[in-house]
């Protein structure tokens, strides 16, 4: 049962480690537009849905943007490139992405964070008529309308499977080599020493330590006969 406690008292502190590193990135390392990129667009009745992304160490954004795709056209052409009708290409796995089309007033921005592999994520919703906006699974930070860095400003805080396990057995692990990794190195190189691997007194045959009365492994082989 103490090996259970233990455990989870490890993995309890990985998540919260977890945690906090997919918020600082989120926080603290800015995204630009140069990393963005375009996943997949959409025409249908005169209008065009876009789903764009931008990305960065430890956390990224994808949002999307339905607007008139007649002004579209208009400066596709006034600038003599190609109209995409349609392009589509996958979408990241942890996208969740609408089967149909958002109406033209409804744009949202879906970001993730975590290192190394994406572990939270959330949602904002932005109603363009009136400027109001909800997020989901998140913390909001700060918000302006219209101003897209503000609305993507903000703490995710669904996980996102495996990803979220697999951060926390990471930073667990780290956790435990940093704050008992050293320890149990030294009591193996005692115990190989013949010493007390409490104290380091040389033990000998004695059944405990004759210095602090610690009690001295059994080898293997012993335990194996006992059935132990």
């Amino acid at each position: 049962m103490r090996r259970v406690v233990v455990v989870l008292a490890w993995l309890i502190a990985g998540a919260t480690l977890n945690v906090a590193v997919a918020w600082g990135f989120s926080t603290f390392e800015p995204l630009s537009y140069e990393s963005g990129f375009t996943v997949a667009t959409e025409v249908n009745d005169n209008t065009h849905w876009k789903v764009s992304g931008m990305s960065a160490l430890g956390h990224g954004l994808l949002f999307s943007v339905v607007e008139d795709s007649t002004r579209l056209k208009d400066l596709y052409r006034a600038t003599h490139m190609e109209y995409p009708y349609e392009s589509r290409i996958s979408f990241p796995h942890w996208a969740r992405i609408p089967r149909v089309m958002p109406p033209a007033n409804r744009w949202w921005t879906q970001r993730v964070a975590g290192w190394p592999v994406f572990s939270l994520w959330n949602k904002w919703e932005v109603n363009t008529d009136d400027g109001s906006h909800q997020i989901s699974g998140g913390i909001s930070l700060s918000y302006a309308p219209y101003t897209p860095d503000d609305v993507y400003d903000s703490l995710p805080l669904i996980p996102l499977w495996p990803g979220f396990a697999i951060n926390t057995l990471v930073y667990a692990g780290v956790l435990w080599m940093l704050c008992c990794g050293p320890f149990a190195l030294r009591r193996m190189i005692r115990r190989r020493r013949g010493q007390c691997a409490r104290c380091a007194y040389p033990i000998g045959q004695s059944p405990v330590c004759t210095e602090c009365g610690a009690p001295r492994p059994r080898p293997r082989a012993a335990l194996a006969r006992s059935g132990r």
